[in-house]
Formats: structure tokens, C-alpha cells, sequence
């Protein structure tokens, strides 16, 4: 008789509206049970049961939410090219040494199939990697090729759209007695900090350098992914 009573106010209460049934069902169940400790053990438990079904519902909205920001439709180009990234580790990149015949993580892409996605660039191109947030844009390094190849930092919206493209270096160059290294470090998240060491020795009468320095120089430059945008700050 208790257990059906129970179920019916369950049913008729509890389903219906769940909002307000929770101190209904209290004084109910204080009707059928004497045992004031067993009415505590009950409400306490009654109680943590209202809190799990409410967090579960807040969690499948956020679940909902974000899977609804996710669900935009990149165009068939965008994933083709898309398809040639492998997620990006933190590293150092000594842009004065990539050679990609050297390289299993380098691959070459053939850069007239994504004129649009390429900044309209003709010429050589690898992909380099990218970057581990999807949820809010596409961030993808990829060489392009001069004296040597330079890395560069593409941002593009959920779509597959390009919103700006920067170079990660602008090289070293080469002449008498100069000497010059550009490293480029990724933190395996979202910043990229470009520094570049020069120094030029003196030339001596034979028109060979010796080994005194005449100059040198020393720059960092940071780039940081920031609200679908990539800013740059000078640090050195």
C-alpha cells in the first residue's frame, strides 16, 4: 500500500513537474514513516538524487552547445586540405635547415589545388602541422619556399575561410663573414616566439673574414593566437 502510494505521487508529481514536487513529497513521506532516523537517511537521500538529476541536465545543454559551435561545414577543398596536417607537437624549428626529403612529418602539397586557402602563393609548399584548438578556428603552419623554406601561420574560421596569414621568419641570408641562425619555437598550444642570432666578422686584407665581431644583433618576436586573430609583439 505504501510502495503504490509512493509510485502514484512519483508519477503524478515527480514526471509531471519537477520543479515543484521536491517538499510535496517530503511531508508525504513523513505520513507513512514513524521512524524519524528513517525519514532523515530518506530525505537526505532523496536529496542527493534532485541534485544529480539537475547536473545532468545542465550538462547535456553544455554538451549540446558545444557540439552545435562544431558542427559548421567546411567546404570540400578546406578538408582536402586540411587532410595533409598532422597535429602540430611543441618544437624548434631551425628555419635555415628544413629539408623535407630528410623528414617523414614534412609533406608536400600541390599549391594550385588551394589558391584561395594559399593567400593566392604559387609555388613549393609543405605542411608543417596544426594546431590542437579546432573548436573555434583552423590554425595551420606551412613552409613556403625562397632561398630556404619559411614556416607560416594561416588562421582560418570554422568554415575553412582564411582570416589572415602570417610568416613565422624572414631568413638569414648569406654573405662574407656573416653568420646568422632563426629558430622558431611552438609552445604545442598556441604561441610562437621567432628568435634570430647575427653576427658579422671583420673582413681582413685578403678579403677573408677573421674573428673579430663587427656587429651583432639579437631579436624575438612572439606571435599568440588570440580571439581569431594572430597578434605579434616585438620582444628583443
Amino acid at each position: 500500500m505504501i510502495k503504490a502510494g509512493i509510485l502514484n505521487f512519483i508519477i503524478s508529481n515527480v514526471i509531471i513537474d519537477r520543479k515543484n514536487y521536491f517538499f510535496n513529497f517530503l511531508d508525504f513521506i513523513n505520513c507513512f514513516m514513524s521512524n524519524r532516523q528513517d525519514v532523515l537517511k530518506f530525505k537526505q537521500l532523496l536529496l542527493v538524487s534532485l541534485l544529480i538529476l539537475s547536473s545532468c541536465g545542465d550538462a547535456a545543454h553544455i554538451k549540446k552547445v558545444s557540439c552545435e559551435k562544431s558542427n559548421e561545414v567546411c567546404s570540400k577543398t578546406f578538408k582536402d586540405f586540411f587532410a595533409n596536417f598532422n597535429r602540430l607537437p611543441s618544437l624548434k624549428i631551425n628555419t635555415c635547415c628544413i629539408d623535407v626529403s630528410q623528414s617523414k612529418i614534412y609533406k608536400q602539397i600541390d599549391c594550385n589545388d588551394y589558391q584561395l586557402l594559399l593567400a593566392h602563393y604559387k609555388g613549393p609548399v609543405i605542411a608543417l602541422g596544426f594546431l590542437p584548438d579546432t573548436l573555434n578556428y583552423y590554425g595551420l603552419v606551412y613552409c613556403t619556399a625562397a632561398a630556404t623554406y619559411f614556416p607560416n601561420l594561416a588562421l582560418y574560421n570554422r568554415r575553412g575561410d582564411l582570416i589572415q596569414t602570417v610568416p613565422l621568419a624572414s631568413g638569414c641570408g648569406s654573405d662574407v663573414g656573416y653568420d646568422c641562425k632563426e629558430v622558431v619555437a611552438f609552445d604545442g598550444k598556441y604561441q610562437f616566439i621567432t628568435t634570430k642570432r647575427e653576427k658579422q666578422y671583420e673582413i681582413d686584407q685578403s678579403g677573408a673574414p677573421n674573428k673579430k665581431v663587427a656587429f651583432e644583433s639579437i631579436s624575438k618576436i612572439k606571435y599568440t593566437i588570440n580571439e581569431r586573430q594572430i597578434k605579434i609583439d616585438t620582444l628583443l
